[in-house]
């Protein structure tokens, strides 16, 4: 008895809208203007072309079906869609296009109820809220925070306290936690469909045009949990998807081939040990190595590199990002604090003249590679910039002195030279033949004269 007057108190005292709520400006919950790197934008879609845009091509305005908006003017864009029919808007924050490789935010987890399949198609929209509220009593599960009537269905809501990026909270947890939300929901005909972090809800505020009917919002409850808290309290009722049998090879009944008379068996040769792989860094290590190399070459120039500070900012961004240093949600600290260290000033430099690098490590942290051909193989290099030596070394000038400091940043003459140099600490004699000292120079005769004249005697 006392646990049923509890839960009548709570929901209660959390259902309650702000004050002169309107349905329009429901996204103003939770996407706040706190976007400092204005990247984050709400995209909007609409089954009837009715966002105008400017074509740069005809100088003409023409109409889309798909449009976005940046965070410092949501409202302005929500006040132009008020009543207007069927428009649909993201829940999380992309940037570019609204696909998961460009998500940068999520603001809550959802659940899509087609409660027109079930049983229940024809409750009313207060017995469909107790309901709810009761049944996440009863489950021990966090109340959602909006539920909005669709105008056929309803749509329930959990915020987030705090806006995560991809890396604060996972796209695999995101997808654990839709994905027990739609279990626990599913006898209220939660959708098995809309379950991704890129999917678009109906507005409210809009028109329904199955129904005719306004997409509201009917209950409000502001007590929202981390996004962790929430993972942890669903996560409980996810059941792992069953692994597919792994199919047996038959094997296949080879008959026993002829042996070919004068066959020789192979010999195994010993490899010639001139003939030994290189060893050489890996891709990390060697973006690091270079990253050092910069930073060194900074030392060594007594930090006067004035006319090449963008230069220097741009490589070394694109070589910490390489090495795994970095990532695009940290980029902009990271650039300003390599700034920093260079001396330039705000007014100096603008985050426009790394646009194109930063794309790349957007690029680069969803995995994506580019394909290239070489000698009728094909091989899958990072987006990122990885320049030869002698480019590093032609971009930043580095002499000849300067290079014996570095690592890696080296030309062949000083790669040849290190090389000769082990090979002397080793107690190996230095190359002297003639391949090096190249004698024929001398006698003003070609190369292949002055074997055959060797060969002949003569000299």
């Amino acid at each position: 008895m006392l646990s049923q007057f509890q839960y009548n108190t709570n929901s209660k005292k959390s259902n309650q809208l702000p004050h002169n709520f309107e349905n329009i400006y429901e996204p103003l919950i939770y996407h706040d203007n706190a976007d400092k790197k204005k990247r984050a934008y709400i995209h909007f879609f609409s089954k009837n072309k009715i966002f105008a845009y400017f074509d740069k091509k005809t100088n003409d305005v023409k109409q889309a079906s798909a449009c976005n908006s940046s965070l410092s003017k949501l409202k302005e864009t929500l006040s132009s869609l008020n009543n207007v029919v069927d428009v649909y808007a993201t829940v999380n924050q992309f940037t570019f296009t609204r696909k998961l490789e460009n998500l940068l935010y999520t603001t809550m987890f959802y659940s899509d109820l087609d409660i027109y399949h079930t049983e229940f198609k024809d409750i009313s929209k207060e017995e469909f809220i107790e309901k709810v509220l009761k049944y996440c009593f009863e489950e021990k599960i966090p109340e959602p925070n909006l539920i909005i009537y669709s105008g056929n269905g309803f749509y329930l809501k959990w915020l987030f306290s705090a806006k995560c990026n991809r890396y604060e909270f996972t796209l695999d947890k995101y997808k654990i936690a839709q994905k027990a939300i739609n279990e626990l929901f599913s006898f209220l005909g939660a959708d098995s469909k809309a379950l991704d972090a890129s999917r678009v809800l109906r507005l409210p505020g809009s028109i329904n045009s199955k129904t005719g009917k306004r997409c509201e919002v009917i209950y409000y409850n502001d007590e929202r949990k981390s996004a962790q808290d929430l993972f942890e309290s669903f996560s409980r009722y996810y059941t792992p998807e069953p692994a597919k049998p792994i199919k047996s090879r038959t094997k296949k009944v080879v008959a026993d081939e002829p042996e070919i008379p004068g066959k020789q068996p192979v010999l195994l040769v010993k490899r010639d040990s001139s003939k030994a792989p290189v060893k050489t860094l890996s891709g990390l290590a060697l973006a690091k190595a270079r990253y050092d190399d910069l930073k060194k070459l900074i030392e060594l120039r007594n930090d006067n590199v004035k006319n090449s500070r963008m230069t220097f900012l741009f490589w070394l961004l694109n070589f910490k990002a390489l090495s795994g240093a970095t990532n695009c949600v940290d980029f902009e600290t990271d650039a300003m604090a390599i700034a920093e260290s260079l001396s330039l000033k705000k007014h100096e430099w603008s985050f426009d003249e790394l646009q194109t690098l930063e794309k790349k490590i957007i690029k680069h942290n969803n995995g994506y590679k580019k394909i290239v051909k070489q000698n009728d193989d094909y091989f899958k290099l990072s987006n990122l910039y990885t320049p030869k030596n002698q480019t590093l070394i032609d971009i930043f000038q580095i002499t000849d002195e300067e290079q014996k400091k570095l690592k890696t940043i080296i030309s062949t003459s000083e790669k040849n030279s290190r090389r000769a140099q082990k090979r002397l600490e080793r107690g190996m004699k230095p190359q002297t033949g003639e391949s090096k000292s190249e004698p024929w120079i001398a006698l003003g005769i070609s190369r292949r004269t002055y074997y055959n004249r060797k060969k002949s005697g003569l000299i």
